[in-house]
């Protein structure tokens, strides 16, 4: 039985199973992103796997050091969304990290 008919099959009789892994590499630049998402599709084809192509993305974590644009700039991952988003220092000046907040329930 293919894994969708299967999934489909288990879920019409509320069988709940647990979401896959979900991996989040981190970056220093877009060329070292672009190598590692080579490597980690090859490496998940060798083992008869392949990534999602929809779910797959890039995220630029822009924040007020990071000033450059890219398609995708926030994600969700274990509930929780990670933007850029105002904070303040412990000395009380505000600026713009790259932070988590609880997600919106649906």
């Amino acid at each position: 039985m293919r894994g969708d008919v299967h999934g489909r099959f288990c879920e019409r009789r509320r069988v709940r199973f647990p979401p896959p892994t979900l991996p989040i590499v981190h970056c220093a630049s877009e060329q070292q992103t672009r190598v590692v998402l080579a490597a980690l599709t090859s490496r998940m084809a060798e083992v008869g796997l392949r990534l999602h192509p929809t779910k797959t993305k890039i995220v630029y974590c822009k924040d007020g050091r990071r000033r450059g644009s890219h398609e995708h700039t926030s994600f969700t991952f274990l509930g929780y969304t990670f933007r850029p988003r105002g904070a303040r220092r412990a000395d009380g000046t505000m600026f713009v990290g790259f932070q988590p907040r609880s997600a919106p329930r649906r």
